[in-house]
């Protein structure tokens, strides 16, 4: 008799939380993971798709069919705005509805909801601050957003950057493909253990990096991280109880 699929799953495709993650790639893995460890954000696995913005739905599928998208409560899926915040939302949400079970998001942020099915949101990076609250429809990536934390960090090194980057053909370039020249910039001017260190591994502690997953700019996302598995949480908790009648 075959193996229940769900026992077939190893290494990164293994489910061993209640609620999901999945990020374009190693970069985005890392940043999360640091976050979530940082700020002790509970029951929450993150993965990527190993084949950047394209890969969602493949991904999604993969664990549909391995019986894994069975064990979690909620997906949350994080990509990057690049260029055009609005087109790349829609590639990322259709993608969701090629699985074909999965609920659709409408919204960034918004969790759809679809019975028999885990709840599903869409984070897209980068965002702004309004009120507390995180608003993706800003362009640019992950590397545009740790460039905020790192100029306000270190204002004096953000200036000789953005001289560099004045003499460069890089000035012209659009906003994801900057945001990576100047962060490996400032990284390699800050970072005498390994100046040739990469988003991925910029978070581990002798980079001495970690502090600035402190800065306010991340707060909202930490926020959203807990409130949305509470949310999950308890409302499944709630309709459990009403199908077992302990709600009048």
């Amino acid at each position: 008799m075959p193996d229940d699929p769900a026992k077939q799953a190893v290494g990164d495709d293994a489910i061993r939380t209640n609620h999901l993650i999945v990020c374009e790639g190693k970069g985005d893995l890392y940043f999360l993971r640091a976050i979530i460890d940082r700020h002790k954000v509970s029951d929450i696995q993150v993965m990527r798709t190993g084949e950047g913005d394209s890969g969602f739905s493949h991904k999604l599928t993969q664990l549909q069919k391995i019986g894994q998208l069975d064990l979690v409560s909620s997906v949350l899926l994080v990509s990057d705005n690049d260029n055009k915040p609005d087109q790349k939302f829609k590639t990322l949400a259709d993608q969701v509805k090629d699985v074909g079970d999965l609920p659709v998001p409408r919204q960034r942020l918004r969790v759809a909801v679809k019975k028999g099915q885990p709840h599903v949101a869409i984070l897209m990076i980068p965002w702004h601050v309004r009120r507390g609250s995180m608003s993706g429809d800003r362009a640019g990536d992950l590397e545009t957003l740790i460039l905020d934390v790192m100029e306000k960090a270190k204002p004096k090194v953000s200036k000789c950057v953005d001289s560099f980057v004045e003499c460069t053909p890089a000035k012209t370039w659009e906003i994801s493909p900057q945001s990576k020249m100047r962060l490996a910039a400032f990284i390699s001017a800050t970072c005498k253990k390994a100046p040739n260190c990469s988003t991925a591994d910029m978070w581990q502690k002798n980079k001495k990096f970690q502090d600035l997953l402190d800065e306010p700019l991340f707060a909202p996302l930490v926020s959203y991280l807990k409130k949305l598995s509470k949310y999950v949480d308890k409302e499944r908790g709630e309709k459990l109880k009403l199908s077992l009648g302990v709600l009048a």
